[in-house]
């Protein structure tokens, strides 16, 4: 077999609203010429990433990380020559980048200087730092190993043969994740920690098929292992975190962002981010994103928002913008918290920024009609959800639905029960089995004084509740107090 060179080499870096409404903006809107050329890397678009990277290397010619990708993306077009000149030149730039080491070596390897390589490959495999590399250290290894064997070093190729093999079991869970199988992948995973228990990859990417299982629980206990293997990781604080937060624990959470943004990396993360952090919920099936410090930021500044402490949540939303000017969803997330202080004019000169950037409309209608709502502007908040409503009608009968439920729910709290029965009995004509379109209805046939129409309703509730308790419990209450009024 001849030498091995990866072709998804990119992958080795690695106030919650109503369900039924779109799904809100999933990660960073804009992005640096780096990250869009890992993206286009890790697609295997390598003459794209290659002209990303030169845009990076335009804005920072000492950028060493992007001499090392488009080093990369030369080796996969089989350009061996300029790429150990991008190589070369970013470990003249950082000499502590062990792919750059591990790559160069290869390209000399591939150019037959045999020993030139193995000295390269040396440097790589006793630099093994803490960023997460599942497909090239198999590799290196393999390569170093048929380079002794070539000069003779029988004893030396053995080993590193071996090793490759247990580090190749990870490689492969990776490929049978990333193509669905599940099962094999959880199967593969725990065969390398079982038989690479020192090796925090390992641990790391079990965790991941965990965390996608929402087996909580587990993928705890495997980043735990992680990060005490590598403390200095900052992806491992970002699953966890995420773990965390889905535990329910949150300040534990907020501790691992905060460690995560003491860290300081340029990407937190570049693979296994599906379902995590801001994508949670999204239908992008794509598990290579980028996340980087403006998503840590927003991520943060939602739990300090969660926990109340809104200073702190604006001075994370502050940052992300300055980060990203175009973060639709910090301005957003900030609003919130300067409406929590009643810094009302700070909150919709927020609101009118982010409707200017185009994005996530619904959500600014909504925030801004609840923000009105709570300072007694009944009117704007309602002209505020009646654009809710045409917004959410752009998006399907669900979410239509959804926005005129809470439309009808305003407009009872607001004794316009006419107009709320409208619009739950619109959602009921959508969906008979819409549970909340029900239970509101039903409740407002019992202020209306009409238990017998409240009593259907209620029966039907109870009737769609199937073996969810809590709302069996509501249909059944419901179905007492109508049985019980006046007729």
């Amino acid at each position: 077999m001849g030498l091995r060179k990866s072709l998804s080499v990119a992958m080795s870096l690695v106030l919650a609203l109503p369900v039924f409404l779109p799904e809100a903006t999933p990660a960073s809107v804009s992005r640096s010429h780096y990250e869009k050329a890992m993206l286009l890397q890790s697609e295997e678009h390598h003459r794209d990433a290659i002209s990303e990277f030169a845009l990076a290397i335009k804005e920072n010619p000492r950028d060493a990380a992007s001499y090392l990708g488009r080093g990369v993306s030369l080796i996969c077009l089989d350009q061996y020559g300029e790429a150990a000149k991008d190589l070369s030149r970013s470990i003249s730039l950082d000499p502590h980048l062990w792919r750059s080491h591990g790559w160069l070596g290869f390209c000399y390897l591939v150019g037959g200087q045999t020993e030139k390589g193995i000295s390269e490959l040396n440097i790589a495999i006793a630099g093994w730092g803490p960023d997460i590399s599942l497909v090239e250290r198999s590799d290196i290894l393999s390569n170093r190993g048929k380079a002794y064997k070539k000069l003779g070093k029988r004893q030396q190729a053995e080993q590193d043969m071996a090793l490759s093999r247990k580090h190749a079991v990870l490689k492969a869970a990776k490929e049978s994740r990333e193509n669905g199988d599940i099962g094999t992948a959880l199967k593969l995973c725990d065969r390398a920690c079982a038989e690479l228990p020192d090796q925090a990859d390992a641990f790391f990417m079990r965790g991941c098929v965990y965390l996608n299982q929402d087996r909580l629980k587990e993928a705890l206990a495997d980043f735990n292992r992680a990060i005490k293997l590598t403390p200095v990781y900052p992806g491992f604080y970002y699953f966890r975190a995420d773990c965390l937060t889905e535990m329910g624990r949150i300040d534990e959470a907020i501790a691992d962002y905060s460690k995560v943004l003491t860290l300081k990396p340029r990407l937190v993360a570049m693979e296994f981010t599906f379902e995590t952090g801001r994508r949670r919920g999204n239908s992008d099936m794509t598990d290579s994103c980028p996340v980087n410090l403006a998503d840590i930021y927003i991520l943060r500044g939602h739990l300090f928002n969660l926990k109340k402490k809104y200073e702190a949540a604006i001075a994370d939303f502050s940052e992300a913008i300055k980060r990203d000017p175009m973060e639709v969803e910090a301005f957003i997330e900030r609003a919130k918290a300067e409406a929590a202080l009643k810094h009302f004019s700070q909150a919709e000169a927020d609101l009118a920024r982010a409707l200017k950037l185009n994005g996530n409309r619904w959500e600014i209608f909504l925030t801004r009609a609840k923000m009105n709502e709570a300072r007694g502007s009944y009117a704007l908040a309602e002209s505020d959800y009646n654009l809710l409503v045409a917004e959410s009608d752009n998006h399907g009968d669900s979410t239509s639905s959804g926005a005129r439920v809470m439309r009808g729910q305003f407009f009872e709290k607001n004794g316009k029960l006419d107009k709320a029965l409208a619009d739950y009995d619109f959602c009921l004509k959508k969906d008979a089995g819409n549970e909340e379109a029900l239970k509101s209805r039903a409740d407002i046939y019992m202020k209306l004084k009409r238990p017998q129409s409240a009593l259907r309703d209620y029966r039907k509730l109870l009737e769609v509740a199937g073996s969810d308790r809590a709302l069996a419990e509501v249909a059944r209450a419901g179905i007492a107090r109508a049985s019980a009024a006046p007729k």
